[in-house]
């Protein structure tokens, strides 16, 4: 039986930000220059990369174990997702994530024939990977889907600057915290929590993806809210991740797109 390893400490969790500031702004900086500047092919393909990397780290998350036949499966389910979204049928995802099912059980049924995997972690493996795939699936293709309404362009810029925001002060706050502890406690999942929906509300007032100010408030607030609360249930599975990038921020904006989405929509 495997010791458990601690979790990472303060000083360990700052030298991951330094290490990882590079990619933490790349996508999002990508999907808004290819929202304002590009056509709609460039942004599929740039919203595609963000969500296969979300779907990625997702899946590392949720499950021990993931076998190229599954990665490449889901990494294709979520392609699939946004090409719906292009097309401007969301209702396809659904078929998507069926179809994804039956795949993921019919490549696990030819693995254990064929002797190439053993039954072990096989639930797990299905499990994991369908629910990583269906969350990035349908959650991802409203970027797509938010591209799409007037002011696309901002408001795409608006979600993930609202993502980056909240996720960067968020980590900040905790790092601030941890510091000022002199037992070196563990921090409480929640601890950030409030900082990180104040930088949304902030972002969301400036960058102003609705009619009004008050609206773009309220929008980044609910939209930080989310992508906070993201990285908080990644640290509660596993303490060691609390620092990726991609959970704190990127994949925060990919939750958190049906919600800014649907809010937009009832202005």
């Amino acid at each position: 039986m495997q010791a458990a390893r601690p979790p990472a400490g303060p000083d360990a969790t700052s030298a991951a930000h330094l290490s990882v500031a590079p990619g933490l702004v790349l996508l999002p900086a990508l999907t808004t220059a290819a929202a304002a500047f590009a056509s709609r092919e460039v942004l599929l393909v740039v919203v595609c990369v963000w969500l296969v990397a979300a779907f990625v780290d997702l899946r590392a998350l949720l499950g021990p174990r993931a076998g190229l036949p599954s990665i490449s499966a889901g990494s294709s389910a979520v392609a699939a997702c946004a090409f719906a979204a292009y097309l401007r049928r969301p209702a396809s995802v659904a078929w998507v994530v069926v179809a994804l099912l039956l795949v993921l059980l019919t490549l696990r049924i030819l693995l254990l024939e064929s002797g190439v995997e053993g039954s072990e972690g096989a639930t797990s493996d299905v499990a994991s990977t369908a629910a990583a795939a269906s969350a990035v699936g349908v959650c991802g293709c409203h970027v797509l889907l938010i591209a799409a309404l007037p002011r696309g362009a901002r408001a795409v810029a608006a979600l993930t600057l609202v993502s980056l925001s909240a996720g960067l002060v968020r980590s900040a706050a905790r790092a601030v915290e941890s510091r000022r502890r002199l037992d070196r406690t563990p921090l409480s999942l929640w601890s950030g929590l409030v900082p990180g929906i104040m930088a949304g509300a902030l972002t969301g007032a400036v960058a102003r993806p609705g009619s009004s100010v008050v609206l773009g408030g309220l929008v980044g607030a609910v939209t930080g809210c989310v992508c906070c609360l993201a990285a908080a249930s990644a640290a509660g599975l596993d303490p060691r991740r609390q620092a990726s990038p991609i959970l704190s921020a990127v994949a925060g904006g990919v939750i958190a797109a049906p919600v800014f989405f649907w809010v937009l929509r009832l202005q």
